[in-house]
């Protein structure tokens, strides 16, 4: 058999992850119709069948097989494209995943002198919520830990409080809480409906009992900005991290007697990575923010 070409295993890579032709083609910059081929040349030289081709493009058992040996040879050749081609001077372009008020509060406020010392380097951002752990399409993750990846390198970058805060208006007119029991008397705003993680929406059950019901949210909304401008106009209470862009506005803080939630916040990177120039100058530039 002759030998594989590395770039249809990378097409065939693409084409598993994403179930489709059309998707994969997207990300590869390629037509539909080239990645068909590709794929369609690749079954020919392996002589078996490596999709089903029922909506969309599921893996068959061979596929299965090859796809485990695809996604190492895809990521160790990556690397190396990467190794390569950053050289001694540090350019080129570096994809960095963050929480999405991580990205927007914190991250790109500490960027500027970075970006000035490395003229020829350019980002890309991508706004992830908690629960993507996928993190191999990026070269960095900003986010919390990550368990059970021990081929992740995860340092600790800061770590963040969480926080009860209103503004003066609605504290004016329903009255301040004293108490967590208190909260069962106001109107809370939250970041999604039975949405629990280690830095948000505890103020639904806080100083409740096990058995009793979690508070009705009086807003929902999908975004840390717009939970920030909800309770900028007064609609009710909000939980969120001790962000400057958050403790800087009109909001008071709240509760501050009882203890708070905090949300360590980890710089990620594979470890075949972790002999980049970039990234290496990256954690020290980012690690040198939080002190």
């Amino acid at each position: 058999m002759k030998p594989l070409d590395i770039w249809r295993l990378k097409v065939f890579y693409e084409v598993a992850r994403e179930g489709n032709t059309s998707k994969a083609a997207e990300r590869l910059n390629m037509t539909q119709s080239a990645v068909s081929r590709a794929i369609i040349t690749l079954e020919q030289r392996m002589k078996t069948k490596l999709f089903e081709r029922v909506k969309g493009m599921r893996l068959t058992a061979q596929g299965e097989r090859l796809y485990v040996f695809a996604e190492k040879i895809v990521l160790v050749t990556d690397n190396i494209e990467k190794h390569f081609f950053e050289g001694e001077e540090i350019h080129g372009n570096i994809k960095i995943s963050a929480l999405p008020y991580i990205a927007t509060d914190w991250l790109i406020p500490n960027l500027k002198e970075f970006l000035k010392l490395y003229p020829n380097l350019t980002l890309q951002i991508f706004p992830l919520g908690e629960e993507i752990h996928d993190i191999s399409d990026y070269d960095v993750a900003i986010r919390s830990f990550i368990p059970h990846q021990p081929h992740l390198i995860q340092e600790l970058l800061f770590t963040l409080k969480v926080c009860f805060f209103a503004h003066p208006d609605y504290l004016h007119e329903f009255g301040v809480p004293q108490k967590p029991k208190d909260l069962d008397n106001h109107r809370i705003v939250i970041y999604k409906e039975r949405y629990y993680t280690q830095y948000g929406n505890s103020i639904l059950t806080l100083g409740k009992g096990a058995h009793e019901k979690p508070r009705k949210p009086y807003i929902q909304i999908d975004s840390l900005h717009g939970m920030m401008q909800c309770a900028l106009n007064g609609y009710g209470i909000i939980e969120a991290p001790d962000l400057t862009s958050i403790v800087e506005t009109q909001l008071v803080e709240i509760l501050t007697d009882i203890p708070k939630p905090i949300a360590p916040m980890y710089f990620i990177f594979h470890e075949e990575r972790k002999k980049s120039r970039v990234i290496k100058q990256l954690l020290q530039h980012l690690s040198n923010c939080t002190k």
